[in-house]
């Protein structure tokens, strides 16, 4: 635990330092060369129709809404003989006919890519997001379950960060946070609470939900020996809300990488990164991270890896300080030039300051094969984590998943995709255990025609049954018919 640092910079460098940092990126790269240079700036246009059976994700009295997205894209790409430039931009506009609201977003990037000798190569990227969503809705009777289960990936982010300042928001906690959700909820501050019901329910001033990213990149790759690299790279990230929810954020994260080829069947790896995050508000985060892994390629045909890593993770002002240890080992084989498969078993040992530690272990197998006009693959994974209460371990969550799916051209100019999923989970909360059964299968299908035209037809459905006295069991349908045209504008 540490001492909390006044970090707030002043407005212009807290405002518009990415952006600043652009022309200063561009000039890095200069001169880039202008002989034999291809230019191209290509457009796209695709119009979305959406339909959704459940929105709210209930039992019974299913409430079904239709959505149209309009989505420009505009690309320009330039190609050196030892560089590449990209700059993108594209508006999305969604419109809800439920509702009678829209969503609208804008992304921009720019990225550059240059080979500055036969050994070296540097790339910097920035992209910018900004968000202006209509505000989000609360049915009646929903629980906090109910509404962590259906908000956006950012929003179970940050609540996830206020109530369970231990671990890293990521899908596969899922099943832990909804055991604990309730309880977590209710020994929590006035004010973590009133900021916990503003993410999940900001329908108070019925204000849109507007905000703005943006991810500034640089990275740098050094050949030093055949198949060995010394490697660095830097990342800043900035979020900036500008109505109630979420909490204003910047990140620094410095990286190196080294890798070294011993000979033909040894390679070995070792990667080290800093992030630091400081939030508006709220107690600021350091992460360390340190991996370690060995490659050795015992046959043609046989890769195995093992590797290692060790995670710290430093709360200021708070004692939610944590070590995460993992080690794993992995099996990849081809079996022929259409077949693959591989193995991997990992475990953890998660310490922590202030509530009780957690360890786990899970294995994965996959399975592909190429076949004609088409490949089919096959997954399956198990999960079991555990946690100490005092002095004896006791049961935390656990799943069992399976995937499977196919890819198949169906024409010359058809595509289709079609996957299937189950997964059983279990969650303890104490001598309470939770079971979730969740079902999901899709299909796609591409039909590409008249050399600028696309139409996509995508259909999605997922059905959960849980015995929690706080989530129904509910089934989904989601169907998506996309119409695109895309052609090169312009080049020289």
């Amino acid at each position: 635990m540490k001492k909390k640092l006044n970090r707030k910079p002043a407005l212009l460098i807290r405002y518009a330092f990415p952006f600043l940092l652009i022309p200063a990126c561009c000039l890095f790269f200069m001169p880039l060369e202008t002989m034999a240079r291809q230019t191209g700036l290509t457009g796209t246009f695709s119009l979305e129709q959406g339909y959704e059976s459940n929105v709210f994700h209930t039992e019974n009295d299913h409430e079904s809404q239709w959505t149209t997205s309009l989505i420009p894209v505009l690309e320009l790409t330039s190609e050196g003989r030892s560089d590449q430039i990209g700059i993108s931009y594209s508006p999305d506009y969604n419109r809800n006919h439920r509702t009678d609201d829209y969503d609208v977003t804008h992304d921009a990037a720019l990225s550059i890519d240059k080979e500055i000798s036969s050994h070296l190569n540097a790339s910097i990227s920035n992209n910018f997001k900004y968000v202006n969503n209509q505000p989000r809705e609360v049915r009646t009777g929903e629980t906090l379950e109910m509404k962590f289960a259906r908000a956006a990936d950012h929003y179970q982010a940050e609540v996830v960060r206020i109530l369970f300042p231990e671990i890293t928001w990521a899908e596969d906690r899922m099943t832990f946070v909804l055991s604990e959700l309730s309880l977590r909820y209710n020994t929590a501050t006035a004010a973590d609470q009133a900021e916990v019901d503003t993410l999940l329910a900001s329908t108070v001033s019925n204000e849109r939900q507007r905000h703005w990213s943006n991810e500034l990149a640089f990275s740098a790759e050094y050949e030093y020996a055949k198949d060995s690299i010394l490697a660095f790279g830097y990342t800043f990230n900035v979020l900036e809300n500008k109505t109630a929810g979420l909490t204003d954020t910047k990140t620094h994260n410095p990286d190196l990488l080294l890798s070294y080829r011993f000979n033909n069947k040894w390679l070995a790896e070792a990667a080290y990164s800093f992030e630091n995050t400081t939030y508006d508000g709220s107690p600021d985060k350091d992460v360390h991270d340190l991996d370690y892994a060995v490659d050795f390629q015992a046959t043609t045909n046989d890769l195995l890896t093992a590797e290692y890593s060790i995670s710290s993770t430093d709360y200021e002002e708070t004692t939610s300080d944590q070590t995460n240890q993992s080690g794993g080992l992995s099996w990849y084989r081809t079996i022929d030039l259409k077949t693959s498969f591989s193995a991997a078993a990992d475990a953890n040992y998660i310490a922590r300051a202030s509530v009780s530690n957690d360890r786990g272990y899970g294995v994965e197998l996959d399975l592909s094969r190429e076949i004609e006009q088409g490949e089919f693959s096959f997954g399956a994974d198990y999960a079991y984590t555990e946690t100490d209460t005092g002095g004896s371990w006791d049961n935390l969550n656990e799943s069992w998943n399976f995937s499977g799916g196919v890819t198949y051209q169906l024409q010359k100019d058809l595509s289709s995709d079609i996957n299937l999923a189950y997964e059983k989970r279990y969650a303890w909360s104490g001598a309470t255990k939770t079971t979730f059964n969740d079902y999901t299968a899709g299909l796609d299908l591409t039909w590409s025609f008249a050399q600028w035209y696309a139409l996509s037809l995508n259909y999605d459905y997922s059905r959960t049954e849980t015995d929690s006295t706080n989530l129904e069991d509910y089934d989904n349908h989601q169907i998506f018919a996309t119409f695109s045209v895309s052609k090169e504008l312009w080049r020289r």
